[in-house]
């Protein structure tokens, strides 16, 4: 008797395991993943802590897609994966388009899609709405020498103190609300509370330990209007978050803060330092380089549906449009980048 062609992961725990496999080592080869962390980003690719249905053709299963729901605009379909001869543009379609009927329209979707040229995935995404973004994770060189940048005029710079939180979320909604990462990663349809939540978050560790030596805030003309936030990670000191007012723009605060925190971090031993960007961000890449990070994972190949997005990836603007929490490898936490 053939199965309905979606049918739960445990109809075929082998064969969920062997898709899941061939994800791992499509998205492992793409990201050019050193060896020293393959056995991480392996574990955490592979994590079945997601819904996932296999996708039987002619009695067995060929395919397996898993989503997340937790995005108030629409799930994020982060596995997609046909087995050959099924792996072809016709058959993701009709993979995708079924996924689709069960989960409502993805929002974005990971990949690079297993089996597929980049021209292919184009075709079969592009024909669904759907337009390309990339993600890299850049660490510091530890032999980057910042040099002390002064001081904007009319800025004060301090660490982070507690009774900044209110304003540091208000902070995240006004740098988030017209770019990209500020629909990367919503759990909450007000978008004024999850910028609250984002912040709260970080600080209250769910990311890492929150590390006080990397943390500054700017108060450009007395106001709180600028910040860096990091947290210790699995690989080291992350960069969660980089936030310039857009008023406060073009002075020079995120290239100062983030001096400032590397220079509190390599005081006290810490290291590796690492952040994630958005690619089409090129005012943060190119701050990112002239501070001394290089990339060590990435850029990803993953997709948004522009009639749902208003805003371009691409956009060269405002702080803080760059990265979250999703890097090149699910699982690793959130972190975005500034412009200067």
């Amino acid at each position: 008797m053939a199965y309905p062609q979606l049918q739960p992961v445990d109809r075929d725990p082998e064969a969920c395991r062997r898709l899941l496999q061939r994800v791992v080592t499509n998205r492992l080869a793409n990201y050019g993943v050193p060896e020293s962390r393959r056995a991480l980003l392996q574990e955490q690719l592979g994590s079945t802590n997601r819904p996932m249905r296999l996708y039987f053709a002619e009695g067995r299963p060929v395919g397996l897609v898993g989503w997340s729901s937790g995005n108030p605009l629409g799930p994020t379909v982060d596995l997609l994966v046909l087995e050959p001869p099924h792996a072809s543009v016709a058959g993701y379609g009709e993979l995708l388009d079924r996924a689709e009927r069960e989960i409502g329209p993805a929002l974005f979707l990971y990949g690079p899609v297993p089996g597929l040229s980049l021209g292919e995935e184009r075709q079969l995404l592009e024909a669904r709405g759907f337009r390309p973004f990339a993600r890299s994770e850049m660490t510091l060189d530890p032999s980057a020498k910042l040099g002390r940048r002064p001081a904007p005029p009319g800025v004060e710079t301090r660490p982070v103190r507690p009774e900044d939180r209110a304003e540091l979320g208000a902070l995240h909604h006004r740098t988030y609300r017209d770019h990209f990462d500020g629909y990367l990663f919503l759990e909450q349809e007000d978008r004024v509370e999850d910028s609250r939540r984002e912040v709260r978050q970080i600080l209250e560790g769910r990311w890492g330990a929150f590390v006080a030596d990397g943390s500054r805030v700017a108060l450009p003309d007395g106001r709180l209007g600028g910040a860096v936030l990091t947290v210790r990670g699995a690989e080291g000191v992350l960069i969660a978050q980089v936030m310039v007012d857009p008023e406060a723009q073009g002075r020079g605060i995120g290239a100062r803060l983030l001096t400032e925190s590397i220079e509190g971090l390599r005081a006290h031993g810490d290291g590796p330092i690492y952040l994630n960007v958005t690619e089409g961000n090129r005012r943060a890449v190119r701050l990112y380089e002239r501070l001394g990070f290089v990339r060590t994972l990435g850029p990803s190949q993953d997709w948004y549906r522009a009639e749902r997005i208003p805003v371009s990836p691409t956009a060269d603007a405002a702080p803080g449009a760059g990265s979250a929490r999703r890097p090149p490898a699910p699982g690793a936490p959130p972190a975005r980048s500034p412009a200067p």
